[in-house]
């Protein structure tokens, strides 16, 4: 088993080399109870949830796993305007010797939607400002982020979806379909039929 170390900013947990996290008193009592971690909807990279103290009530926080692994055995003096990136791009190995810090902006290999796709019959148009993903007519959304088209899991606000995403400086978005299909597929005015003389 590879070295554990306290996770900066997440006192109650315990992190190793491999990207392994558990709880502080289980791994002390020995218990090696990993926490589990899941896939995020959007980028597809591991996630774990934590706890930790505010106020003195325990709050919730959610956190890329190979950001935690980076910020607790690559320290950097300060991780403002980097981010943690997969040497092999593999987003799935998380061990500390797969991962190193890079500027945010930069030269880096990032995926984008194409110009023009066809899924189902039904064309996909890249979204401005957010060119890694594509939306068709219907307000299906696919990710290119990963290479691969990947479906987007949207959620209901009353009868409206959206979704949350990333973009690739770290930026959160909120997307609301309806107004990027009006925006891409809006129905053009139809030309007025001139008289042939």
């Amino acid at each position: 088993m590879r070295r554990f170390e306290e996770i900066p900013g997440f006192p109650d947990y315990m992190l190793n080399m491999d990207g392994l996290v558990l709880l502080k008193r289980d791994y002390e009592e020995g218990n090696f109870n990993f926490l589990k971690a899941y896939k995020c909807n959007v980028t597809q990279k591991l996630k774990v949830t934590l706890k930790k103290d505010k106020d003195g009530k325990k709050i919730k926080s959610t956190a890329y796993l190979h950001t935690l692994v980076g910020r607790t055995f690559l320290p950097v003096f300060s991780p403002k305007g980097k981010k943690v990136w997969h040497v092999n791009r593999d987003i799935y190995d998380n061990r500390v010797e797969n991962l190193k810090w890079v500027p945010l902006k930069g030269k880096q290999e990032f995926n984008y939607a194409p110009e023009k796709y066809v899924k189902n019959n039904r064309l996909y148009l890249p979204i401005p400002k957010l060119p890694f993903l594509s939306i068709n007519s219907k307000g299906d959304v696919l990710s290119f982020k990963s290479g691969n088209p990947k479906p987007i899991k949207q959620r209901l606000n009353g009868k409206i979806s959206f979704f949350d995403t990333e973009d690739y400086e770290g930026k959160r978005h909120t997307v609301y379909p309806h107004v990027i299909i009006k925006e891409l597929f809006g129905k053009k005015k139809p030309e007025k039929e001139t008289e042939s003389l």
